[in-house]
């Protein structure tokens, strides 16, 4: 008996089963024609062009982990996904505002972006250390004002699994505007700066 693999066609809120296209097909895995849009039955055609893929925006924020997966959703109109740890990351290389105060900035409690502009500074700061970690990731801190900006190597005002290692074994200052990126490694239960530009 021939395996059919069964197509579907999309727009529109019962998506037809195709099975000219199905024989065509068969045993290639599942396929869905055209657009596509998963639960949300509002709009037949969504997107210009063809191959678009919709999805309607959560309407609860997930919390359960997928054990060996991760979970992929839309929030607010952004494409966002909770791994196998619970850490959610919002896709697109997003970008935040990361408030901080004159002088030692510990444990800054980060958003789900990966990239940070600086704001809230009227004088010269420092950061030792950043929340929200999970093996791998990646993020980069802007400063576009004239107030120096310090990344504190091993700086003990924050919790050790928190602290940012420059590899330098010294702090990295800036004169002004300045940029870092770094990576946390879950080895090491450090960030790691892998760039700056100061």
């Amino acid at each position: 008996m021939k395996n059919i693999t069964p197509i579907y066609e999309g727009g529109s809120a019962s998506m037809r089963h195709n099975d000219s296209l199905s024989n065509e097909f068969a045993s290639e895995g599942n396929i869905i024609a055209s657009n596509t849009q998963f639960f949300n039955f509002s709009h037949k055609y969504f997107g210009l062009g063809m191959g678009v893929i919709g999805i309607a925006n959560r309407e609860v924020q997930p919390t359960t982990i997928v054990p060996n997966g991760l979970g992929l959703y839309a929030n607010e109109g952004n494409l966002e996904y909770i791994n196998n740890r619970g850490n959610i990351t919002l896709l697109g290389n997003p970008a935040a505002d990361l408030t901080l105060v004159n002088g030692a900035n510990n444990n800054v409690q980060l958003s789900n972006a990966t990239w940070f502009r600086v704001a809230g500074v009227s004088g010269v700061f420092s950061i030792s250390g950043l929340i929200d970690t999970w093996a791998s990731r990646t993020v980069c801190i802007y400063n576009p004002t004239s107030n120096a900006m310090t990344i504190t190597n091993e700086g003990v005002g924050s919790t050790a699994a928190n602290r940012i290692t420059t590899l330098s074994g010294a702090d990295i200052v800036g004169s002004g505007m300045s940029s870092i990126c770094m990576t946390y490694d879950d080895t090491d239960a450090r960030w790691i700066v892998v760039s700056s530009v100061t």
